[in-house]
């Protein structure tokens, strides 16, 4: 194995930081159309696309430094999306609309707080950096044929 050059390296932050811009944008266009609970099939389509670019664009060498650090700054980047105001108004929404269909009583409280926006953000953030990971590395294996 050749280690990596300084101009292969400096390609391969390039790439990172390009890539991270790119995340930033897709989290702004989400929040400007109010798309916060369908965001799945964008953080798959993502994570593949930056699978397959970086198989692609040779940075193989790099792939656990990509997997740390984009895991890190996607789950950032998408637990500041989800405690926007708007996103918190629509979590609220949801909590509103399912507690007003059920009867008063010790499972109305429960459900409250199971639904609260706080926690809705939460497994939002974890799920989705779940599904990011996933995707990412099965992508990633299936295009250098580790899988």
């Amino acid at each position: 194995m050749i280690p990596p050059t300084y101009a292969h390296l400096g390609r391969f932050l390039a790439y990172l930081i390009a890539s991270w811009l790119l995340l930033v944008l897709l989290f702004r266009l989400a929040a400007h159309g109010k798309y916060f609970f369908h965001i799945v099939p964008f953080v798959i389509g993502y994570a593949i696309v930056a699978a397959l670019l970086l198989s692609y664009l040779g940075f193989q060498d790099f792939f656990w430094w990509y997997f740390t650090l984009s895991s890190l700054f996607f789950s950032m980047v998408l637990t500041k999306h989800l405690k926007s105001k708007d996103a918190l108004d629509a979590f609220a929404q949801l909590e509103e609309s399912v507690v007003q269909s059920i009867p008063v009583g010790e499972i109305k409280q429960q459900v409250r707080r199971e639904l609260s926006p706080q926690r809705q953000t939460m497994q939002h953030v974890i799920g989705i950096v779940v599904v990011f990971i996933v995707s990412f590395v099965l992508a990633f294996y299936v295009v250098n044929g580790g899988l």
